[in-house]
């Protein structure tokens, strides 16, 4: 009961910070990125207290959404894992099966987190991970002079870049700006 109490409170506390509370209002991906990493977390503690290899592959999927969900976070669960194993092995408890599952638990985010530069290497012919969308979207929201046509091609760009310069070829002049 204590820690159904606690997610409460936390969710709560959550609910009413004042710079939480404004996020959602913005075209950004803070709110799920806050969500997935608590998600993710949520899941980690599971996997660990569990110790089975199926909680370490479904939280290994989540990590990798979260990862594609914003990139610099890319190195988030290699880290954790690496704090997991390191504290396993303080406590002197056997290490073995654990080690089994954390390595599931990157075969899995690996191969969710390769859709990006495999989809990149399709489109922009780079692995590139880095996702421009959002600065797209940002950018284009500071023009307040756009013409329908601009506002066209930024909402068909912004649903898929090959629909978009395949629509408008001249709306982009040098795409890989950001």
């Amino acid at each position: 009961m204590k820690k159904i109490t606690r997610l409460i409170l936390a969710g709560l506390l959550a609910a009413v910070f004042p710079t939480l509370a404004n996020m959602a209002s913005y075209i950004l991906s803070e709110t799920l990125v806050t969500f997935t990493l608590c998600l993710c977390v949520l899941l980690l503690l599971e996997a660990l207290r569990r110790r089975t290899v199926l909680y370490f592959l479904i939280c290994g999927v989540a990590f990798g959404l979260l990862t594609l969900t914003r990139t610099i976070l890319i190195f988030l669960p290699f880290i954790a894992l690496a704090v997991i194993i390191i504290v396993e092995i303080l406590k002197k408890h056997g290490a073995g099966r654990l080690v089994i599952c954390c390595v599931c638990f990157v075969i899995v985010y690996t191969g969710v987190v390769s859709i990006w530069p495999v989809r990149n290497k399709i489109v922009f012919n780079t692995f590139s991970m880095a996702g421009r969308g959002g600065m797209v979207i940002w950018s284009r929201a500071e023009k307040l002079d756009d013409s329908p046509r601009e506002i066209l091609a930024t909402i068909t760009c912004s649903f898929s870049e090959y629909l978009g310069k395949k629509l408008f070829p001249d709306i982009v002049v040098k795409s890989n700006r950001y």
